[in-house]
């Protein structure tokens, strides 16, 4: 179950990030407007790196996240920790970006919107996940290891 749940998540994630790279300059632009800040327009190509990077980041733990979910699913050993340790990593940078977008700083954004703090949550639910799964698997993969 948590195999299939993990694949799901990273076909989403791998989904997500390749659609973003796709319409990066349009995202970009989209964040700058939603934002309400009148001088990041200026530094167009800067956001456009941090969000193209982010995208490229979201797009890699997809595609290891299906990699590793599909060894799982098979019964092969599967090691999470690198996984589980990236990604809140991840999920600041873009818990960030989405609060910015709201044209409010960061804490005040998750109390004022709900949409933010669902997001927050389902976040930490992710990360939470790839913990887990790293804590379930990880007897399994010293054992094959041995």
């Amino acid at each position: 179950m948590l195999a299939a749940a993990l694949a799901v998540l990273g076909v989403y994630y791998t989904a997500r990030g390749a659609i973003t790279l796709a319409e990066l300059s349009s995202v970009t632009h989209r964040w700058i407007e939603l934002s309400g800040d009148r001088d990041f327009r200026y530094d167009f190509e800067q956001f456009r790196l941090l969000i193209g990077t982010g995208a490229a980041l979201v797009t890699l733990l997809g595609v290891i996240t299906v990699w590793r979910a599909l060894r799982m699913l098979l019964g092969r050993p599967v090691r999470w920790g690198v996984v589980a340790v990236a990604a809140p990593f991840l999920h600041a940078p873009w818990l960030m970006y989405r609060a910015i977008g709201t044209g409010a700083p960061v804490f005040p954004a998750l109390h004022a919107s709900p949409a933010l703090r669902v997001f927050a949550m389902r976040c930490v639910i992710v990360c939470a996940t790839y913990m887990v799964a790293w804590a379930l698997t990880r007897d399994h993969t010293m054992r094959a290891a041995r």
